[in-house]
C-alpha cells in the first residue's frame, strides 16, 4: 500500500468518492453531528467495500482521505478538483484559489501546483494516522477561533 506511487493512490481515492458522491455531498439533517456525518461515510464504505472491493482499494482510500484533510486548504481543494471532480487545469486552480482565498495562478502553473499538493500529501500520509487527526482538530478549531474572533 505504501509503496504505491501517490498519483496511483489519489486516483484510488478519487474513483472511491466519485462512487460515493450522493451519499458524500448529500445535506446532513437539520442539527446532525460531525458524528453522525462519520457514521454516514463508514456506512457508505461498507456499502462500497461490499460492491467493488476487487476494484477499490477502500482502506488506502480513507488513509488517503484523512491525508489530504490536513493538507492546506488551497491543495486540498486542487486535490479535490482534480482527482475527485475531474476538472479542467484552469478550472481545478480556480477552485483551490477561491476555496483557499488566494489569487488564481497562470495555467502553466497547474504542473508545479499539482506537484506541491502531492508532495504534501505524501508528506502527511507519513505522519501517523492519530496525529494526523489531532491536528486536523487543532485546525478546525483555530479556524473557528479565527472566524469567531473577525466576526
Amino acid at each position: 500500500m505504501q509503496s504505491r506511487p501517490i498519483v496511483v493512490r489519489l486516483e484510488n481515492w478519487g474513483r472511491c468518492l466519485r462512487l460515493y458522491v450522493p451519499g458524500w455531498n448529500a445535506p446532513a439533517p437539520l442539527g446532525a453531528s460531525l458524528a453522525s456525518a462519520e457514521s454516514r461515510w463508514r456506512s457508505g464504505f461498507r456499502v462500497l467495500l461490499a460492491r467493488w472491493d476487487d476494484a477499490l482499494d477502500v482502506h488506502d482510500a480513507k488513509a488517503v482521505e484523512s491525508a489530504v484533510t490536513v493538507i492546506p486548504v488551497y491543495q486540498h481543494a486542487l486535490l479535490k478538483a482534480w482527482y475527485v471532480r475531474r476538472r479542467s487545469p484552469g478550472a481545478c486552480l480556480a477552485d483551490a484559489a477561491r476555496a483557499g482565498g488566494r489569487r488564481r495562478m497562470p495555467f502553466s502553473a497547474f504542473d508545479a501546483e499539482l506537484e506541491m499538493a502531492h508532495v504534501l500529501c505524501i508528506e502527511a500520509l507519513q505522519v501517523p494516522a492519530v496525529i494526523r487527526k489531532v491536528r486536523a482538530q487543532a485546525l478546525v478549531r483555530e479556524t473557528l477561533a479565527s472566524a469567531s474572533a473577525s466576526a
